[in-house]
C-alpha cells in the first residue's frame, strides 16, 4: 500500500498539533572517536548525560519551495498554515529553537534529541535542567554529533525538518 499525499499532509498536521516539543542536549563524555560519532541507537528513550531541555520556539508546517526563505540541508522551504497545507502539499514539520549563551548551560555536548510532552517545574518554564524534570515524555528523534562547545558569546540554533 502506498500512502497518499493527503494522508502524509494530514499526519504532518496531526503531529505538529499533538504535543509540546522540546530540544534536549546531552552526552558530555567524548566519543571513542571524536571525529566519527557512533550510529544512533533508534531504541533510545533518553539522551546520554542530559544537560537540559529547551522548549521549541518554532513548530510549523513547511513545504519545499525554490524561493523559500528557510534552508535546511540544502533545500529551501516555505511555511504553510494548516488551512493551506493540502494545497501546498506541506508534509513536512519544522521544529527549532535557539540556545542563548545567557539562558542555557554552557557545556560541550554531542547529542541532540527532540522530545514531546516533557513535564517539569515550574510548569511554564521554557528551559529545564534535569533536576526540574519529573517526566521526560517521549524521545521523538535523536542525533549523535561531533562535539559542540557552547561559548559565552555564542548561540546555537537547533532545527529539524521531519518528513511525513
Amino acid at each position: 500500500m502506498f500512502l497518499t499525499s493527503t494522508n502524509r499532509v494530514q499526519n504532518a498536521i496531526r503531529f505538529k498539533n499533538s504535543a509540546t516539543f522540546w530540544f534536549g542536549v546531552g552526552r558530555t563524555t567524548p566519543w571513542s572517536d571524536e571525529s566519527t560519532p557512533p550510529s544512533v541507537d533508534t531504541s533510545a528513550t533518553a539522551l546520554d548525560e542530559l544537560v537540559g531541555v529547551q522548549k521549541a520556539s518554532t513548530v510549523s508546517l513547511v513545504y519545499p519551495d525554490a524561493g523559500g526563505l528557510i534552508t535546511y540541508r540544502g533545500q529551501n522551504y516555505t511555511v504553510s498554515t494548516d488551512g493551506n497545507a493540502l494545497a501546498n502539499d506541506a508534509k513536512f514539520v519544522l521544529i527549532s529553537t535557539t540556545l542563548a549563551y545567557d539562558t542555557f548551560p554552557l557545556t560541550t555536548f554531542r547529542q541532540v534529541g527532540l522530545y514531546s510532552d516533557i513535564v517539569g517545574t515550574p510548569a511554564e518554564a521554557t528551559i529545564l535542567l534535569p533536576g526540574a524534570i519529573s517526566d521526560l515524555g517521549a524521545l521523538e528523534g535523536i542525533d549523535n554529533r561531533e562535539a559542540i562547545t557552547r561559548a559565552i558569546d555564542g548561540v546555537q540554533t537547533l532545527s529539524y525538518i521531519i518528513s511525513f
